[in-house]
């Protein structure tokens, strides 16, 4: 998927795995309207916003981000959706645990699915990516185990070692 600016080319089937489109009619275009607050398709001619229209050219909202897993924990950025749903405080930030996978050393030190990260090897993470990173760092200096910090659903802090193996 190509952005540009507020408007969004894809691919067809047809072209997909092929060769690139050179061809109007082999890209979807979809324009993002504000009055009705979504994103339609649109003929590609006609995906150009109307000149007196400034509002036309506001950016699709971003989707959700994606997922991770490293240390047997499936992980995702602590968003304000995630603070309100699980009445988590607006002064915490962190990576939260989306889920716990059960035969993992994780699972065995108390790492549970609602616990937010807040910092690895005391550095503050906030993405996944953070974290991989200091998984990382700590594998190249020779590190066996990396130290989490974690808040738990009942507001305690905790101090996790889990083992990079």
């Amino acid at each position: 998927m190509k952005r540009v600016g507020w408007l969004v080319a894809l691919l067809t089937a047809a072209t997909l795995g092929a060769t690139a489109p050179t061809r109007a009619e082999d890209l979807e275009c979809t324009r993002y309207v504000p009055e009705i607050g979504k994103t339609v398709r649109v003929p590609c001619a006609d995906a150009a916003p109307p000149a007196t229209t400034p509002a036309a050219t506001e950016v699709v909202p971003p989707a959700a981000p994606p997922a991770s897993t490293l240390l047997g924990l499936t992980l995702t950025p602590l968003t304000a959706g995630l603070k309100d749903k699980f009445n988590i405080g607006d002064t915490i930030g962190g990576i939260f645990v989306t889920q716990v996978d059960e035969r993992s050393v994780a699972a065995d030190r108390g790492v549970k699915r609602g616990d937010v990260i807040m910092e690895t090897n005391q550095d503050v993470v906030k993405t996944p990516d953070d974290l991989s990173r200091s998984i990382e760092s700590a594998r190249s200096s020779g590190k066996k185990n990396i130290l989490l910090l974690l808040r738990h659903m009942d507001g305690k802090l905790q101090f996790v070692s889990l083992p990079l193996g």
